[in-house]
């Protein structure tokens, strides 16, 4: 996760459920990270804790 000017500030651990192929996020209005992810043909949410 980076902030506007592109500074890293945390990563999303998906070491549990692999991403294979992640195309694209959005950021949803409660926090959550949404990433398509073409290889598994699915969405994951992500909780983003600070």
């Amino acid at each position: 996760v980076f902030d506007g000017s592109g500074s890293f500030l945390s990563y999303i651990n998906t070491a549990a459920d692999p991403l294979y192929g992640p195309q694209g996020l959005a950021l949803t209005s409660d926090g959550h990270v949404v990433v398509a992810d073409s290889g598994n043909h699915c969405f994951k949410v992500y909780r983003y804790l600070q």
